[in-house]
């Protein structure tokens, strides 16, 4: 059975606690896992942020937090996440008081009936990685009975939130379980669209699998074989900045108007439709538009503040702005800085124009390919003004 955590905190200042709650040392496994093992536990984690959207106003903030316990007894952790705007010497990490309740029946008897309108916005809830949403509702993710039983206590929890739409990363953030996946007929790895679709069908919840940004599908990243990565040889693949240099933030940044690149996407995407096909409730397939790790030119307070502008300044980006606009670009092109340098002195609107429409025609051949398979495109991002980074605030992510 799920329990009830509520965290009471001291809303005297900015404060961004982490509480994290896992077995305790010398606690029991509970008898539903497989086995009796716990399997991998990963500790639920949940994050109480005060001094911004909450202000300080000195009154008890409490919040509170549902969890799926894996053992008989529990250890509940309160740190300090460090994302403080302003960082000081004195510690985060305060509560004033915790309280843990037990819930008494299934939540799929206490769920929220929503009577929908003609007209209804969705409310979706998002999961980055297939191993969280597996493990989390106090199943160990071990066997396909294990997975599933995770599943429907996760979609009976949405049902008892009142939310109608699940997102997730199918491949989560490596190339190498895009890998897997496409070829999971000859590994007989467990499936997660197998998993998934199937039991959404019959509860109701709509399904939206997306991808996150290719940095992370452009690369090994997430495994040690030199030939997961499919452009060791290529590096002209990746984004070349005014000063020369390859921007990175978690893996190296793509060029998003490289045939590969795009391709890749369109090839991710389609690998998804194609596992979607005949469910009907799935709406459309997605990918994230992130301005610091790639899709978009990349640019962030992670990069020391480079806007996105001083990025996408290769030999073959130039040659290409050349080709199809017919304007020489004065500068050696193999010189990134000198080529930014003419372009902004002599061709700005035109080079930015140029840029943009060949984005927005990919995206377009993006939602064409989801649309041939009767689905949506769905981009998600977070809406420039919305981020706390002030070199943020006018970007996408």
């Amino acid at each position: 059975m799920p329990h009830l955590l509520v965290v009471e905190s001291i809303n005297d200042t900015e404060r961004n606690l982490e509480v994290a709650v896992g077995p305790a040392p010398g606690s029991n496994p509970s008898p539903v896992l497989a086995n009796g093992k716990p399997g991998y536990i990963q500790p639920n984690l949940a994050v109480i942020c005060t001094g911004r959207e909450f202000p300080a106003d000195g009154k008890p903030f409490r919040q509170t937090f549902l969890f799926y316990p894996k053992s008989d007894a529990v250890e509940v952790t309160i740190s300090s996440s460090g994302r403080e705007m302003k960082q000081t010497d004195a510690p985060g990490s305060a509560v004033s008081h915790m309280a843990v309740y037990e819930i008494t029946r299934p939540l799929s008897e206490l769920a929220n009936p929503i009577d929908p309108p003609a007209k209804q916005r969705h409310l979706a809830m998002f999961r980055p990685s297939t191993n969280a949403f597996l493990r989390e509702y106090g199943y160990s993710g071990a066997t396909v009975e294990q997975r599933r039983a995770s599943i429907s206590e996760m979609f009976d929890y949405l049902h008892f939130l009142g939310f109608d739409r699940f997102e997730f990363h199918p491949y989560s953030f490596s190339r190498a379980a895009y890998l897997r996946s496409t070829k999971r007929e000859e590994t007989g790895k467990p499936d997660i669209f197998d998993d998934v679709l199937p039991m959404a069908e019959q509860s109701g919840i709509s399904i939206v699998p997306r991808m996150d940004s290719l940095c992370f599908f452009a690369t090994n990243h997430g495994s040690k074989r030199a030939a997961d990565n499919i452009w060791n040889d290529e590096p002209i693949n990746f984004q070349l900045t005014k000063d020369g240099k390859v921007p990175k933030f978690f893996e190296k940044a793509p060029d998003p108007l490289r045939p590969p690149v795009q391709k890749l996407l369109l090839d991710m995407l389609g690998d998804m439709l194609k596992r979607c096909k005949g469910y009907k409730c799935v709406p459309g397939v997605g990918f994230r538009a992130h301005a610091a790790i790639g899709v978009l030119y990349v640019n962030s307070h992670r990069l020391n503040n480079m806007p996105a502008e001083e990025s996408g300044y290769s030999k073959w980006d130039v040659e290409q702005f050349e080709r199809d606009s017919g304007i020489k670009v004065s500068a050696a092109h193999d010189d990134p800085g000198a080529c930014y340098k003419w372009l902004k002195a002599n061709a700005w609107e035109k080079w930015i124009d140029w840029r943009c429409r060949k984005m927005r025609q990919w995206w377009l051949e993006a939602r064409d390919l989801a649309g041939s398979h009767g689905k949506q495109l769905f981009v998600r991002t977070i809406i420039p003004g919305t981020h706390h980074y002030e070199s943020d605030k006018t970007q996408w992510y």
